[in-house]
């Protein structure tokens, strides 16, 4: 992939991420808060969430729930497990859809740190999201992208 398609798409998951990020943190009240470098859930940035939930649930057997922007809240068997978040408010042009993972960490500041003297890449800098907390978007050395939580 092209360094600078790369950097295009993660910072539009990134812009669009506020939505999956509600998906993300739904849990039961009583559950206990994930442990630092937890999987944490994974949103579709999708050019066609509608079709995407479609396709998905017709694999898996998913069960998916429209959200407000447009995109879907997605559960198995009863458990949120993902995502699906439109590209309608992206602010720059994509060329297909992806899949973007979500992973705990004790500080995101401190793993901004650690993932830039490690060789990675910081796309999109700690942003707060209503109650969820921060998130940032980061690539590996691969530039592979990845969401902190």
């Amino acid at each position: 992939m092209h360094q600078r398609n790369s950097r295009s798409r993660v910072r539009i998951a990134a812009a669009v991420a506020l939505a999956a990020l509600a998906a993300f943190a739904a849990r039961s009240a009583s559950a206990q808060a994930p442990e630092p470098g937890a999987f944490l859930g994974a949103v579709l940035i999708s050019d066609d969430a509608d079709a995407a939930s479609a396709f998905y649930s017709g694999l898996f057997g998913w069960e998916t729930e429209r959200a407000p922007d447009g995109g879907y809240a997605v559960r198995h068997h009863g458990r949120m497990v993902a995502g699906i978040s439109p590209l309608q408010n992206a602010k720059e042009a994509i060329e297909g859809s992806f899949w973007l993972v979500g992973l705990v960490v004790p500080d995101i500041e401190a793993a901004l740190t650690k993932a830039a003297a490690n060789g990675g890449k910081v796309f999109e800098h700690a942003e707060r999201v209503r109650d969820f907390g921060h998130f940032a978007v980061i690539a590996d050395r691969q530039r592979a992208p990845l969401m902190l939580i």
